[in-house]
């Protein structure tokens, strides 16, 4: 289904995972540490012509960092739907100074207010996709090669006095062609395996990703989850894991 037969269907007024999987062969993965909710969250908005895609990861976990994921939730459809702003990298910018102003003179929070955070916008009518980052990478597997667009390495919504401008970066969609693409928190790489009490790491989930390839995205979900559960085993989370993976 393109964006535009969903657009017609009103999927816009469904929840964001529902609206994902309705447009895209695509899958998520959202697994706080303690209990139903934590600091890892996402935000979906279509247009006629395209899919925006958001994932941060706020400071802490529960339900005090379940707080801040709903306030960068509203920050971004302020952003996106009521201010129309429609590149990934001035959404980041705008994302950043909003959260800075709310909480300029509380500095004292019982969590943080700083979160890595990732958009994607997805134009299908010209096979094309636009990603920013802040400290979040993009993963794109095309013919079972991994390559990591990395996003830039300042959080968004601290208040250290960094220079930032947060920038766009182009994705072209080869025709004919599989693209897969996966964003993620790091409490995926971080996980602590149940034999060498080591950490999951980028390369095996980058290994993982291209043995996967061909599969479809339920397939891959089915095979991350047991991926997740075989090395992580009994151990105690030491973060919030969220995945979102999608194919075009």
């Amino acid at each position: 289904m393109n964006i535009e037969d969903a657009t017609k269907k009103n999927y816009f007024l469904l929840f964001p995972e529902e609206m994902i999987l309705s447009i895209l062969d695509a899958f998520i993965i959202n697994q706080p540490m303690t209990g139903k909710s934590g600091g890892d969250g996402f935000f979906v908005h279509q247009t006629k012509d395209c899919l925006y895609i958001c994932l941060y990861d706020c400071m802490g976990h529960g339900h005090l960092a379940s707080i801040m994921t709903r306030i960068y939730n509203h920050f971004l459809e302020e952003i996106i739907i009521k201010e129309g702003l429609i590149d990934p990298g001035e959404i980041l910018n705008n994302l950043h100074k909003k959260v800075q102003e709310k909480f300029k003179d509380k500095r004292n929070q019982l969590v943080g207010t700083a979160a890595d955070a990732a958009i994607v916008k997805i134009d299908q009518n010209v096979r094309q996709m636009e990603f920013a980052g802040a400290k979040i990478n993009l993963v794109h597997v095309i013919k079972r090669e991994a390559t990591v667009i990395k996003g830039q390495r300042i959080q968004v919504g601290d208040f250290y006095e960094y220079a930032r401008d947060y920038k766009s970066q182009k994705i072209i969609f080869p025709e004919g062609m599989k693209s897969s693409f996966y964003l993620m928190t790091d409490g995926f790489k971080d996980l602590i395996g149940t034999s060498k009490e080591k950490k999951l790491g980028i390369r095996k989930i980058i290994t993982f990703l291209e043995t996967n390839y061909l599969n479809p995205s339920p397939k891959t979900k089915e095979n991350m989850l047991t991926l997740i559960d075989d090395w992580g085993g009994g151990n105690d989370r030491v973060d919030d894991l969220l995945v979102i993976g999608f194919s075009v």
